[in-house]
């Protein structure tokens, strides 16, 4: 799954402080980490055939 493979690199960011794709403060890199569990949930739940 793209969403978990990609955390680490999110985590990473924040702990170096480095911006990208318009993520410029820490504020904004712990909301993209809160928002990916909401991610991987929606992927999961559309992908196991309730979504239908």
């Amino acid at each position: 799954m793209f969403f978990v493979a990609i955390f680490p690199g999110n985590l990473a960011q924040l702990n170096r402080h480095q911006d990208a794709f318009g993520l410029d403060t820490d504020r904004k890199r712990i909301a993209r980490l809160f928002g990916q569990p909401v991610l991987i949930a929606w992927a999961l739940w559309c992908t196991s055939g309730r979504g239908r």
